[in-house]
């Protein structure tokens, strides 16, 4: 895209007769957290995101995950103050 407001593809659906908005994260690692629990690979995708689609994808697995805006947005295990959403997921 030219310009960043969020929106990093645009896919058309033929059957559906219009064009959805993705945002792509990508992450290469998974960071270290503490503990001695499984490390979790995670992103953060800020609230205001005008994306309909949100793509979740681990590099070092090649794994995507993809998500609606509304499942984004009961997925979240964190909030920060009303500004972005973390989601993550731990690596098998």
């Amino acid at each position: 895209m030219t310009t960043d407001a969020g929106i990093d593809l645009v896919a058309y659906s033929g059957e559906k007769g219009r064009s959805f908005t993705i945002q792509v994260k990508t992450n290469l690692a998974a960071e270290a957290g503490g503990g001695r629990a499984r490390q979790p690979i995670d992103w953060w995708v800020s609230e205001d995101c005008p994306a309909e689609f949100y793509a979740f994808v681990d590099l070092s697995t090649r794994r995507v995950w993809l998500l609606t805006k509304q499942e984004l947005e009961t997925s979240a295990q964190q909030r920060s103050g009303g500004t972005a959403a973390h989601i993550y997921v731990h690596k098998r």
